[in-house]
């Protein structure tokens, strides 16, 4: 089974490719193009801590809202039958 997964390169998104004996397939940062061939789709992207104050708000917003909302709408017209959303914030 292929499972499409934002944050793959994150703390949650790289522990559950060691712990999930599945086929992950990453989505680039801020990319809402599902792989056709993924039934399934995990999102873990987003920015939870700017230790360094490095990002303003509108980027926050950008990646932690908007980027959800089009990934969820891309989902709602592709061949996917489950979007799972985890969010630490």
């Amino acid at each position: 089974m292929k499972i499409a997964l934002s944050g793959s390169s994150g703390f949650v998104g790289s522990s559950l490719i060691d712990l999930l004996d599945f086929y992950f397939v990453p989505i680039p940062r801020l990319s809402s193009i599902i792989p056709s061939d993924c039934r399934h789709v995990i999102h873990l992207g987003g920015i939870a801590h700017d230790l360094k104050s490095v990002r303003n708000e509108e980027e926050y917003f950008e990646v932690n809202t908007e980027w959800t909302k089009k990934l969820f709408d891309q989902f709602l017209i592709s061949s996917a039958e489950t979007f799972i959303f985890f969010s630490s914030i």
